[in-house]
C-alpha cells in the first residue's frame, strides 16, 4: 500500500515552506511550478471546505460540500501520487532537472 498524507491539514504547503526555509527556493520547470502551485491551490480549497463542514453539519448542504472535497482529494491524488510531500517535491526537482 502506497503512503497517504492527511487532506486538510495542509500538509505539502507546510512541507513546502519549511523546505524554503531551509534550502531556498528550487528551480522547476513551468510544468512542475504549475503542478506545485496546483497542489497547493487546492489543500488551501480543500481546508476551506473542511473548515465550512462544521456549519453545514446536518444541513442541506453537508452533502455537496462533502462531495466537493472528495473532487479536490481526487485532484490532489492525481498530482500527487499518493505520495509524501518530501517525496513530490524529489520527483519534481528530478524532472526539472531532466528538462534542462
Amino acid at each position: 500500500m502506497q503512503p497517504h498524507y492527511n487532506f486538510g491539514d495542509m500538509q505539502f504547503t507546510r512541507y513546502y515552506s519549511q523546505f524554503i526555509k531551509a534550502n531556498g527556493v528550487p528551480h522547476l520547470n513551468l510544468e512542475q511550478h504549475q503542478r506545485l502551485f496546483n497542489i497547493i491551490s487546492l489543500e488551501s480549497r480543500l481546508k476551506e471546505l473542511k473548515d465550512w463542514s462544521i456549519k453545514f453539519k446536518n444541513s442541506s448542504l453537508e452533502r455537496e460540500n462533502e462531495y466537493r472535497m472528495f473532487l479536490l482529494r481526487n485532484k490532489i491524488d492525481a498530482l500527487t501520487n499518493k505520495k509524501y510531500p518530501k517525496d513530490v517535491l524529489a520527483i519534481m526537482l528530478q524532472k526539472s532537472e531532466i528538462d534542462q
